[in-house]
């Protein structure tokens, strides 16, 4: 609709919030602040040119922008229902003048209470997204693990997915993986008597040299000599508690009758 030139006795603009709905819910839904705060505008220049605009002409509004408002969060999956009727609780203002300034200040908090609130929304499903991420690994880490896999069930890109999980846990999805997977090596070759190749079966390998390779790395030893070097290791601690346990020969004669 174009504006009024300045001077006409009243813009109709009692549809204006309806007529660009579909407009307004798609500049929320890809974050478009800029657009919403210029169809804001538009209005507010359309308001301030009516001569005519009475105290019935800014409930009507407010009654169509608040339909808008509550049809729009619908499709956002948010309600506003209650910020809505908190805001109106006090009452809409008698007088026209102080009519228009109310108008204007209930339209930008409301525009701003539904952007943050869509904006904290999508930041809980991205954390929780993320936490199911993580949840998943501990669960399927002897599976094979796909990027695309979290791509296609998270509806978000792997650049971002890999983002969001470095800002939350402080690692990346590879790198949680592999500490997952090598702790799980270690308590099998520690408390077990599995060889080497169902040890990579059992934590998502297919090839023991490349698993073999990778716990080097990670441990700074192959998975054979760390199993070796723990129970030699544990081997000395048991027999150097039983030395302990054995009394020396001043106490052996302390019981000699």
């Amino acid at each position: 609709m174009d504006l009024i030139q300045r001077g006409q006795k009243k813009p109709y603009i009692e549809f204006f919030f309806l007529d660009r709905k579909d407009l307004i819910l798609n500049s929320f839904r890809f974050g478009n602040v800029n657009h919403y705060k210029n169809t804001i505008q538009e209005f507010f220049n359309l308001l301030d040119m009516a001569r005519d605009f009475s105290v019935n002409d800014i409930k009507k509004t407010v009654f169509e922008f608040s339909l808008v408002i509550n049809n729009i969060a619908f499709h956002l999956g948010l309600s506003m229902e209650h910020e809505l009727s908190q805001y109106l609780e006090e009452g809409l203002p008698k007088t026209k003048l102080n009519g228009i300034e109310w108008l204007k200040k209930f339209i930008i908090h409301t525009f701003d209470t539904l952007y943050n609130k869509l904006y904290m929304d999508q930041q809980d499903k991205k954390k929780e997204q993320v936490y199911w991420i993580r949840s998943y690994i501990e669960s399927h880490f002897d599976e094979n693990i796909s990027l695309n896999y979290f791509e296609e069930t998270c509806y978000l890109c792997k650049e971002y997915l890999l983002k969001l999980f470095k800002s939350e846990f402080g690692y990346t999805i590879y790198e949680y993986t592999l500490m997952i997977r090598m702790k799980r090596a270690k308590e099998l070759l520690l408390s077990s008597d599995f060889d080497i190749r169902e040890i990579t079966t059992q934590v998502g390998y297919n090839d023991s040299n490349y698993f073999c390779k990778a716990f080097k790395k990670y441990y700074g030893m192959a998975p054979s000599k760390y199993r070796k070097e723990y129970k030699s290791s544990n081997a000395i601690k048991n027999m150097a508690v039983s030395q302990k346990n054995i009394p020396d020969g001043s106490q052996e004669s302390c019981f000699i009758p």
